[in-house]
């Protein structure tokens, strides 16, 4: 009984313990890539979804009014007006996303920490640096 419980328990914190050293390590080897990466502002996503959103609603455009003076609209182009429509949908969605994603309070945060933007790649290629030299030491040639 006893011995059978404390067994399964500990082998549990075991497998727990393993996913969150597992997943810890991908996340602080990654975590310098990412600085030098940077990612993408959302003023500049919405930019570039507007401008699709345009572009898109200008296609449409043009192809309705083909049929403007009565003549209906070839399947090619129904089916054109269709995977455009369908596009328009997507770009809309998206751009209620990123309506969300600029009212979160971790961008209003992202704000205040501007400054900090600055040192993403100083910082990223330093943390590189001390992780490789933390491989270097725990797997590195030991002199005895």
């Amino acid at each position: 009984g006893l011995p059978a419980l404390s067994f399964s328990i500990s082998s549990l914190t075991l497998i727990g313990m393993l996913a969150v050293i597992t997943y810890t390590a991908y996340g602080m080897s990654v975590m310098p890539l990412n600085l030098i990466k940077g990612t993408r502002s959302v003023a500049y996503e919405r930019l570039e979804n507007t401008e699709d959103i345009d572009e898109v609603e200008h296609q449409i455009e043009n192809l309705k009014s083909k049929c403007k003076d009565g003549r209906p609209l070839s399947s090619k182009d129904r089916r054109n007006l269709q995977e455009l429509e369908g596009k328009l949908q997507v770009l809309r969605r998206r751009g209620r996303h990123l309506d969300i994603a600029e009212r979160n309070c971790c961008s209003k945060v992202g704000i205040a920490l501007r400054p900090v933007k600055d040192l993403r790649i100083p910082l990223g290629c330093t943390k590189s640096t001390a992780n490789l030299s933390q491989i270097l030491l725990l797997f590195g040639p030991h002199s005895q």
